[in-house]
């Protein structure tokens, strides 16, 4: 046994996490939504999992909610005379999770 086992396996997986390239279907998502808002992807960026994962994080929250999403919310927040939050009318992810309070009964689901 060479008693360098512990310490040695934990910094060898911390290495290989920060620079294992992105996946396939991250490639592909990701180049699918930059096409879609005409964004440009950066240079090596597939090269990091993680940056990869961030930019398509970063691109998805500035996907628009859908029509019927907006024609939902302004329907349940003149039910319940509230305003539809300004970040819920700009990012789908955030009008989702609006409704889904909304529609659960969460009070006060963001008036403002």
């Amino acid at each position: 046994m060479s008693g360098d086992g512990g310490g040695a396996r934990e910094s060898d997986w911390q290495e290989v996490n920060t620079v294992v390239g992105a996946s396939d279907k991250q490639v592909g998502f990701a180049q699918r939504l930059a096409s879609q808002q005409n964004v440009p992807i950066p240079p090596g960026l597939f090269d990091s999992k993680a940056e990869t994962s961030e930019f398509i994080t970063t691109l998805l929250n500035s996907v628009p909610p859908t029509a019927k999403q907006l024609a939902l919310a302004q329907r349940l927040a003149t039910e319940q005379k509230i305003e539809v939050p300004a970040n819920a009318k700009a990012s789908k992810p955030a009008m989702t999770e609006w409704l889904s309070l909304l529609m659960s009964g969460g009070a006060g689901a963001g008036a403002g």
